[in-house]
Order: C-alpha cells, then sequence, then structure tokens
C-alpha cells in the first residue's frame, strides 16, 4: 500500500491529491514502522511537503522550469547529444 501511493505521487496532481496520497503513504508508513517495532515510539514527524516544493523551486531557479517549452527544446537537444555519443559515423 505504501508503494502505491508513492507511485501515485507526481507533480502533475492538483494540491489536494498529491496531499491525500502523501499524507496516506505517511500513515502507512507510520503503521509499518510501530509493527516492526513496537518499542520505538513516534518520531516527531517532519511535512517534507515544503521541502519538496523548495527543492523544486530551486531546481527552476538553477535550470529552469520544465514546463517551459524552450527547456523542454535543451532538454530534448542534450538528450540528442548524449545518445550519439560513442556512435560511429
Amino acid at each position: 500500500m505504501y508503494q502505491f501511493h508513492l507511485a501515485l505521487l507526481n507533480y502533475n496532481l492538483d494540491e489536494e491529491r498529491f496531499n491525500l496520497h502523501i499524507d496516506q503513504a505517511k500513515t502507512v508508513r507510520d503503521s509499518i514502522t510501530s509493527t516492526i517495532l513496537p518499542w520505538n515510539e513516534p518520531a516527531a514527524t517532519v511535512d517534507l511537503t515544503d521541502v519538496i516544493r523548495s527543492m523544486k523551486q530551486q531546481y527552476i531557479d538553477t535550470f529552469g522550469d520544465p514546463d517551459d517549452p524552450e527547456f523542454q527544446k535543451k532538454i530534448a537537444s542534450t538528450v540528442a547529444e548524449l545518445n550519439n555519443r560513442g556512435k560511429a559515423k
């Protein structure tokens, strides 16, 4: 179930659905942890949602916005160049 919720996470989801799946994944993770390690006291939970958003913004600031067509052209060009490296001419 944990993998199911993680597999459904992507940045194309609207915020409500993203939060639903991240919260459900955290619940399943906590349940698994408490079952395997019942003596372990629950640690303070860290909300990674803001961290993930911050990391995405840092990526955009550093490399460009993946939704920008110009950025997509640059990536496609780089992929094509890398795929052609080492091929006989």
